[in-house]
């Protein structure tokens, strides 16, 4: 069981839509395996400071406005298979 710590665990990477960011954690180094993404930036459910929107691949839809602590707490609470 394995419970990513956000930042540190994840890659960072530009996203597509313009001023937007975007983390992901997945099994191997490239994104095809992706198993969370979390985005921030204007038109986004986080601004990238305080606030991020997460997807856990397990979940049906993006949880928005999370705070790290509460993307860490997600994964302590709900840790993945690996």
């Amino acid at each position: 069981m394995k419970s990513p710590k956000f930042p540190e665990d994840y890659q960072m990477h530009k996203h597509h839509i313009e001023d937007c960011f975007q983390w992901l954690y997945s099994k191997e180094s490239n994104s095809s395996n992706c198993l969370i993404s979390i985005v921030a930036g204007p038109h986004m459910y986080g601004d990238g400071y305080s606030t991020f929107e997460m997807w856990d691949k397990r979940n049906e839809g993006p949880l928005g406005y999370l705070t790290r602590e509460e993307i860490n707490r997600h994964f302590i609470d709900n840790p993945l298979n690996e």
